[in-house]
């Protein structure tokens, strides 16, 4: 019966159908007394989550969100068992198993929402250009960008799960923000998701898409809050190397500055020396915040780099490279594999051609690519993969203020496998791994390896550009 019924719950009243009450036969009953003075029944149960009770019975199990807060759901596990609702136990006892908040949770929802990036949409192709790269590096079906709510997990962008968002509960994004403290923020990696108390029963595992394995690093502001996590997974169980992880780490942090960009471009750029003391602290702060807002200006590329040949391939750019060629790079979805470059001015910029090569626009200093060649080729011999400095020149961007045809850059590489820049490292990867799992191989591309380019203008150009240095 869709009959509308009023109750009266400890003196609070609420209002649902006789189609939701018949669905727990206990409940029906206490309900079938006679009216009060104004037509509700009264119902001796606990009203403080009487609420949730009915969203479950007229939702069912499936669509049920269990409440975030553990002595809400023990409250509700004490109804379930007095009205005879196995189905609603079950549901309360697998959310969010030993979950807790952390200490800092109020500032940091307010410091979520104070960003307003829930529903903002119109740069979201870089959080999706993130997200593809790094499931192409780390061979993962599922990549997503994750912000946590009080009550709910907001997918920013998400690759492989039909989902825009979820309970907070029911998301493992959720056990990657327990830590407070900026300086104990670390990734969090789940090898086998079925034996892992924190997830055997979360319904993403039990059920579809069914994970079995699990790693988030933290998005963490120029504060140290954390706003969510940029999280891999895979259907199987598997592991992650100290290198891959550090990957994740490194496009995590691109992340962040993305998301807190308005923020940080309004705040001051200046820095007291005087009013730091002690060790350098980049896990939040005045240096991490001046770190965080100088990497905006910063053109930033993920490129295969070869020493067998100068064919380097752009395989990713973040929005800065964007927002001066006035074009996208679509990253590929596996390697090897090429990037697609779209946009209004596709060919209209010298060098922004498909596919996108590095030295099509970069002009080096001084220095041969024969050169550069045999210098990375011996460098690669002795000491390994190790991070490397060019100094050159690109097309001047058209409306930049110059009249210069061409303006100086200098470029730094480091490989994916190492520290973006002084903030990356502040969430260290912190492998623990199981014996049942050893660390993968490094990630190549068809013999070259991953590089990140971090590039910086200088002036325009109106002397011989200064020389390429490698080290």
């Amino acid at each position: 019966r869709e009959c509308p019924v009023k109750l009266n719950v400890g003196g609070v009243t609420f209002l649902t159908t006789w189609r939701v009450l018949n669905k727990c036969p206990k409940l029906a009953a206490m309900a079938c007394s006679h009216p009060m003075s104004d037509g509700s029944l009264f119902v001796d149960r606990d009203a403080r989550y009487f609420a949730e009770l009915l969203v479950f019975l007229r939702d069912g199990p499936k669509l049920f969100e269990p409440p975030l807060l553990k002595d809400a759901r023990m409250a509700l596990i004490r109804e379930a068992a007095i009205l005879n609702l196995p189905d609603l136990s079950s549901c309360l006892r697998n959310a969010g198993i030993g979950m807790s908040m952390p200490s800092n949770e109020e500032m940091r929802v307010a410091k979520l929402k104070s960003l307003k990036v829930l529903n903002k949409s119109e740069h979201d192709v870089h959080f999706m250009n993130i997200a593809r790269m790094l499931g192409a590096i780390l061979e993962t079906p599922v990549v997503m960008v994750s912000l946590i709510g009080s009550d709910r997990t907001w997918l920013k962008t998400c690759i492989g799960m039909n989902a825009s968002s979820m309970s907070r509960a029911s998301s493992i994004c959720a056990w990657s923000l327990l830590q407070a403290d900026p300086q104990n923020i670390s990734m969090l990696l789940i090898e086998d998701t079925s034996k892992d108390p924190r997830t055997a029963k979360n319904p993403f595992v039990t059920g579809s898409p069914n994970l079995g394995f699990y790693a988030a690093s933290p998005l963490v502001t120029s504060d140290g809050f954390q706003l969510g996590c940029l999280a891999v997974a895979d259907m199987v169980p598997r592991s992650m190397s100290s290198s891959q992880a550090q990957a994740l780490v490194n496009f995590g942090q691109l992340c962040a500055q993305e998301l807190e960009r308005e923020h940080l471009l309004i705040q001051d750029g200046g820095l007291d020396m005087e009013n730091i003391s002690g060790s350098l602290d980049f896990t939040s702060g005045p240096l991490r915040a001046k770190r965080m807002r100088d990497a905006l200006s910063e053109v930033v590329c993920l490129v295969q780099i070869r020493c067998d040949s100068m064919d380097w391939q752009i395989l990713y750019a973040n929005r800065q490279f964007s927002d001066i060629f006035k074009v996208q790079i679509k990253p590929p979805k596996r390697l090897p594999g090429l990037a697609v470059v779209e946009g209004a001015r596709l060919g209209m910029v010298p060098g922004t051609g498909n596919p996108l090569k590095l030295l099509d626009w970069l002009q080096l200093a001084d220095k041969t690519e024969q050169q550069v060649m045999r210098e990375l080729h011996e460098s690669w011999q002795l000491k390994g993969y190790g991070v490397f400095a060019l100094a050159g020149s690109m097309p001047a961007p058209k409306g930049q203020h110059t009249s210069a045809d061409r303006i100086q850059v200098r470029c730094r590489f480091s490989p994916c496998e190492q520290p973006l820049d002084v903030a990356a490292p502040a969430l260290p990867p912190n492998i623990k791994r199981t014996a049942d799992f050893w660390e993968p191989a490094q990630a190549m591309v068809d013999g070259g390896q991953l590089y990140f380019m971090t590039m910086i203008a200088n002036m325009p150009i109106v002397q011989k550009p200064q020389s390429c240095c490698m080290f």
